[in-house]
């Protein structure tokens, strides 16, 4: 009799395997699916926008509406140098004795030029042993969304009589103009000095919109704000440059456009070698023009909101390395300054000083910053020096 066996246990299917590839197969169309969806939609948006779009379609108009948006200062680029639009000594005048309104919000900031032309007090002659500043510069100094008494001007002022030391009257003259560079700037010190009598001019310098402007212009033998073509024509050059391949692409065109992206590219451009050497251009002047007039001077190189940040925002942008760059310049150059970056850093939280978004200028607590800063550097010690003639430090 033979032995019986046991039965031979039957093979399992390899289920799960197949189960496993048929769901990353499914996964696969699905990504295919959605990877042409987004082409087909992208190709669709590119030609359709080209027909609505035209005029960020078209090169030409793109290039000039970029670079003026990145660029942020003017009358440099072709565009706003047509006569009518700009002056041809300083640039941009404003027309004297005429009231000016700002609008934020539900607010409303009214301000009237004097015979000049500027936002501060009619010239008049000087008091005995009075010490006279001039400031120039551009939106920073001139004081955006804020009242007449709380612009820096008017802030060093009260300093003064608030000071117990002073032994001398105080006199501010703020002759900053709303989207001035240094080369404009220099000229409003070189025509006004003397007619102002100052013994001392502080030039304020804003990295986020001065930098670039400062290497594109120049002064001439005149001594009238001019252009420098070359510097143009390599402006224009990186930046079509920075956008590379994307340049060609509408979607990438109408993105360039938004405030992240701006700003991107303006201090990729700002960082430059050449950038830099044109704003060692100007302050150098500006501190030659100091010395052969006898008149004190110093450099107030404004913060950014970019520069405060040391998050995400500071990182991307990096707008700290042109601070640090024209903060290298001022020392080289025997200027000198005073860097806002740590004047906020070390009042606290330095958001509650600026103006909220979409503004980054300094509000009223920003400006008094800003004023006290200046005054310890360079006015406060003048005004504790004994003067002929002088008994009392009051200004009015």
């Amino acid at each position: 009799m033979e032995k019986a066996h046991p039965a031979a246990t039957p093979e399992v299917p390899a289920i799960r395997g197949t189960s496993v590839s048929r769901r990353v197969r499914r996964i696969l169309v699905r990504l295919a699916f959605l990877i042409g969806s987004v082409l087909v939609a992208v190709v669709v948006v590119e030609l359709v926008g080209r027909l609505v779009l035209r005029g960020v379609a078209d090169d030409a108009r793109y290039d000039a509406r970029l670079e003026e948006l990145v660029l942020r200062a003017g009358p440099i680029l072709p565009p706003t140098r047509l006569p009518g639009k700009f002056d041809p000594k300083f640039g941009v005048v404003l027309t004297p004795h005429r009231e000016f309104t700002e609008h934020q919000g539900d607010r409303s900031f009214t301000q009237k030029t004097n015979a000049l032309g500027f936002f501060t007090h009619e010239v008049i002659p000087r008091r005995p042993g009075e010490y006279r500043v001039l400031l120039v510069g551009d939106s920073f100094f001139y004081g955006s969304f804020i009242k007449d008494a709380e612009r820096v001007g008017a802030q060093l002022e009260d300093l003064a009589r608030e000071d117990e030391d002073a032994r001398r009257p105080l006199k501010v003259y703020n002759f900053a103009l709303p989207g001035y560079c240094g080369n404009q700037e220099l000229v409003v010190a070189r025509t006004y000095a003397a007619q102002v009598d100052a013994d001392a001019v502080v030039l304020g310098v804003f990295a986020g919109n001065d930098a670039i402007a400062n290497a594109l212009t120049s002064v001439d033998e005149a001594g009238n704000f001019v252009t420098v073509p070359e510097n143009i024509k390599r402006y224009q050059d990186e930046l079509r440059g920075a956008l590379g391949p994307l340049r060609h692409s509408l979607i990438a065109r109408v993105l360039s456009f938004t405030q992240p992206a701006g700003t991107w590219l303006y201090y990729r451009i700002a960082r430059r070698d050449w950038v830099i050497d044109g704003n060692r251009r100007v302050l150098k002047r500006f501190r030659d023009f100091c010395d052969e007039e006898g008149l004190d001077c110093g450099v107030v190189l404004q913060m950014t909101k970019d520069s405060l940040d040391t998050g995400v925002r500071g990182r991307v942008f990096n707008s700290a390395e042109v601070n640090d760059a024209l903060n290298r310049v001022c020392d080289e150059e025997g200027l000198p300054f005073i860097d806002m970056r740590q004047v906020f850093h070390e009042a606290g939280d330095w958001r509650a000083f600026i103006h909220q978004p979409p503004d980054a200028h300094p509000n009223a607590k920003g400006t008094r910053l800003t004023a006290e800063a200046i005054y310890r550097r360079w006015i406060k010690a003048k005004l504790a020096q004994a003067h002929e003639g002088v008994s009392t430090p009051s200004s009015p």
